[in-house]
């Protein structure tokens, strides 16, 4: 399954319970709990775990920054090593 997700959905001055946040970006509940342990902001240490648009926003959006990958116009995505890759035999023109 895609690693990618749904940011248009959440609102940055809206508070997110887990399950909320889950339906808007279309993923589980449990995906949503994980990238809490990884690292996305939550407002405190209580129950219901809430967690703000703009903390979310900014934890999502710097995920798909950074799993972006600049690439120069002779080089192709290689899908089994996941990098950009010169094609054997030199043949994309340089």
């Amino acid at each position: 399954m895609s690693r990618r997700f749904k940011t248009r959905r959440i609102k940055s001055d809206k508070a997110y319970r887990i399950g909320e946040l889950a339906d808007a970006t279309e993923v589980s509940s449990a995906t949503v709990r994980a990238r809490l342990r990884s690292g996305m902001g939550q407002m405190d240490d209580t129950r219901p775990t809430m967690i703000m648009g703009f903390q979310a926003l900014a934890y999502l959006n710097e995920r798909k920054r950074a799993a972006k990958r600049s690439m120069e116009p002779w080089e192709l995505y290689c899908l089994r090593c996941k990098a950009p890759r010169r094609p054997l035999g030199g043949m994309t023109p340089s």
